[in-house]
């Protein structure tokens, strides 16, 4: 299996069988998988787009993919002769989605309203302090190494290491076994996750990290998060439209400044685990203009008007 080769992640195949439970399975429980072509297909899109007018195109490719694995293991243990092509047609083009982030000014705002609901907290309920106070190097953390947020939730306090950069001498982490869609892997973080890692080891007591089996964030603080940003008024972006920020704008900022400051849209594609069509499509182009920071070099003279 591709799983125990490592090319794909386990999670990703739960994520394809909790598709299949949750509305493909039923439907096609009684539909013989040779029957499965493109008009079964547009079928049955017809019929999930009636009983949830409010579903997504992306829900929809999700239901796609899940009956794809079906049937391209059908196709391997020889009960198909052939694949289905599913053919979707649609009436408007898909506008590509930028990814939600926060520019300088808006992370230090978020940097400076966590800090500040952690004092309000300290003197009224210690629990939601300590907290708190993960939240802080959570959101630090994630905007410094680009991991995904199911990336960060499994790592685990052995699987960070502080490491000198050769270039600067100055420390960064290596993560390893990052457990992400797209199988295991490793990354290195930027400057400042390597005091978020060190408050964590010390608010613990973690006498030995390296031998730690612990998980690096023991709780997910989505719901406080969620009170941070709508109390800083971060919560939605200042684009036409508004676009809803959560955790995973932690991602999106990490690439976006990677983007600003010059470093090679490979580089940060491999330390993110993803592609580079991925980067230039949803990070680099909705970034347009500030990214060309030579578009005006010339070496021709009378080029002024």
């Amino acid at each position: 299996m591709l799983v125990d080769r490592g090319m794909r992640s386990q999670k990703t195949y739960d994520g394809i069988e909790s598709i299949m439970l949750s509305r493909v399975k039923d439907y096609f429980k009684k539909v013989p998988v040779q029957a499965i072509d493109n008009t079964m297909w547009h079928k049955y899109k017809e019929d999930m787009i009636t009983k949830y007018p409010n579903i997504k195109r992306g829900t929809l490719h999700q239901y796609k993919n899940a009956i794809r694995v079906v049937l391209n293991y059908a196709y391997k243990i020889g009960y198909l002769k052939q694949l289905p092509i599913f053919k979707d047609e649609y009436t408007t083009q898909k506008n590509v989605s930028s990814r939600p982030w926060f520019n300088s000014a808006e992370y230090s705002k978020l940097h400076r309203t966590i800090d500040a609901h952690a004092k309000r907290l300290q003197k009224i309920d210690k629990r939601q302090y300590d907290h708190a106070l993960e939240l802080y190097d959570f959101v630090i953390f994630g905007a410094n190494t680009g991991m995904r947020i199911g990336e960060l939730r499994n790592c685990k306090v052995s699987d960070v290491k502080i490491k000198k950069e050769k270039l600067t001498g100055k420390e960064i982490l290596i993560v390893s076994n990052i457990d992400g869609k797209r199988g295991e892997g490793t990354c290195q973080s930027f400057y400042g996750a390597v005091a978020a890692y060190r408050r964590i080891i010390k608010r613990r007591k973690i006498r030995y990290p390296s031998k730690c089996n612990e998980k690096l964030f023991l709780i997910h603080h989505r719901e406080m998060f969620n009170v941070i940003l709508k109390k800083s008024k971060l919560k939605f972006t200042k684009s036409t439209p508004p676009i809803k920020r959560d955790f995973v704008s932690l991602r999106a900022t990490y690439i976006c400044f990677r983007l600003l400051n010059g470093v090679p849209i490979y580089e940060i594609a491999n330390n993110c685990r993803t592609s580079v069509a991925v980067i230039q499509e949803h990070y680099a182009k909705p970034l347009g203009g500030m990214l060309m920071k030579n578009i005006n070099r010339t070496n021709i003279e009378g080029w002024d008007y």
